[in-house]
């Protein structure tokens, strides 16, 4: 059973193995798993090297469950409207965990998405985020600057009272001027 996401419906099969074919001594259930392993679509195939990446990137920042579940239905998504086709799988993928962190209100930023990704660029992350938030027409909320203070405070090492007052300052910073597009660093 399942809770309908498309990573728990994938959860036994998406860890894939690459069997070889002309091992002598395989058995005739190995022999049954690599023609059914060369009937999966090209779609399901990709969706599979999706979800594991969407998974890897999510395990390695500490991303919650449902931010990968999210990821992995935006992929779902992106892949039924066919906007995949001539472009880059990774930097779909980045941008889906992305827009999971965004949409799920959890501070992430592209680079830190980037760093876990061997294959592609933060370039293409961005543009393909743009393409699914278009393309798909989401809402994105917002990313409080407020909400990245803790973790900017816990890299410089500066106290409690340090990071209440810079909260006050960025909090009236807020109030008084727009920081929509601003890069809140």
């Amino acid at each position: 059973r399942h809770n309908g996401s498309p990573i728990s419906a994938l959860s036994d099969i998406t860890w894939t193995t690459i069997i070889k074919t002309n091992d002598r001594n395989t058995s005739a259930q190995l022999k049954r798993a690599v023609k059914w392993q060369s009937r999966l679509t090209w779609e399901k195939k990709n969706f599979l090297i999706a979800v594991n990446e969407i998974k890897r990137i999510c395990t390695n920042l500490g991303l919650p469950r449902v931010v990968a579940e999210t990821a992995a239905t935006l992929y779902k998504k992106v892949q039924k409207k066919n906007i995949l086709r001539g472009r880059s799988i990774n930097g779909f993928v980045g941008a889906c965990v992305y827009c999971a962190c965004r949409i799920n209100k959890i501070p992430r930023s592209v680079v830190e998405i980037y760093e876990q990704m061997e294959f592609t660029t933060d370039r293409d992350i961005r543009l393909c985020y743009r393409v699914l938030v278009n393309e798909l027409k989401i809402k994105v909320p917002k990313l409080n600057p407020v909400q990245l203070l803790p973790r900017y405070a816990s890299i410089l090492e500066v106290s409690a009272t340090v990071t209440a007052h810079a909260e006050r300052i960025l909090k009236t910073f807020i109030g008084k001027l727009r920081t929509a597009g601003k890069d809140p660093k």
